[in-house]
């Protein structure tokens, strides 16, 4: 594992293992790497940790591979079409006829091969330049800023979390090559406003999704009401700061990730 910070989300693990412990601010943290994330195989973590969030405690989850910019590639893609289409088009069938002696026969391709040679160039280069451009993008993003801005935080009040539930991997949209998931686990943390969290993107087997499951509850429900209430002691012998959102804070939600 490469610790490039005292940070749990800074930290690069490798696929399909896990971590947990108390962060800065004395709240249990964990966090692991599914091959589900993986770009060009890089990726970060996902996590689950406490956060202070205006007062109140908060139970997040960050999703790394949710709101990934693909964004380039379209313009990249469609871009690219357009000037094949362009260049194939109105260089060769728009253009005026050559003229021509009285004993030669007119060679150039009638205007629908034109228009077939034109949308085919263009359907081949399109796709390579948009590979190319998520190659290279992929690579920039990861060495220049480790895909900071990228992913999903959600959060629920603590007080909230009822548990974690083993559910099949098909309810969490997890793939196996490409395909739904028809068999494996997958986890989601359940909560007594009747909503969930899905934590998982991966087919995990059984005895991997009980560890996660055990761990998971081990380190925030079992401990819920003894962090709410320590908490809660706190808040009163002090005035805690703030902390939004869009804040950043030791243990908190960073605004940027």
């Amino acid at each position: 594992m490469e610790q490039k910070s005292t940070d749990f989300r800074d930290w690069d693990i490798a696929p399909q293992s896990s971590f947990d412990g108390v962060d800065a601010s004395g709240f249990p943290f964990y966090l692991w790497r599914e091959s589900a994330d993986n770009r060009l195989t890089f990726g970060r973590p996902r996590y689950c940790c406490i956060s202070p969030i205006d007062g109140e405690l908060y139970f997040v989850f960050y999703h790394p591979s949710a709101n990934v910019r693909i964004w380039e590639i379209v313009i990249v893609l469609f871009g690219t079409i357009a000037i094949m289409l362009y260049i194939g088009l109105d260089t060769t069938w728009f253009d005026k006829p050559t003229p021509r002696g009285p004993y030669l026969m007119d060679e150039s391709l009638p205007p629908f091969l034109v228009a077939f040679r034109a949308i085919l160039l263009a359907l081949l280069a399109g796709p390579l330049a948009a590979l190319a451009a998520f190659v290279v993008g992929t690579l920039v993003r990861w060495f220049g800023w480790r895909f900071s801005g990228e992913g999903v935080l959600y959060g629920k009040p603590l007080r909230l979390l009822s548990g974690f539930d083993k559910v099949p991997a098909a309810e969490t949209d997890a793939k196996i090559n490409g395909k739904k998931a028809t068999t494996g686990h997958g986890l989601t943390a359940v909560f007594d406003d009747g909503s969930i969290i899905i934590l998982t993107g991966s087919a995990w087997d059984y005895p991997s999704i009980v560890a996660q499951h055990r761990d998971l509850t081990n380190l925030f429900r079992i401990p819920r009401d003894e962090i709410l209430a320590a908490w809660a002691e706190c808040t009163k012998k002090s005035t805690p700061t703030p902390v939004s959102a869009s804040g950043v804070a030791p243990g908190g939600i960073p605004e940027r990730l």
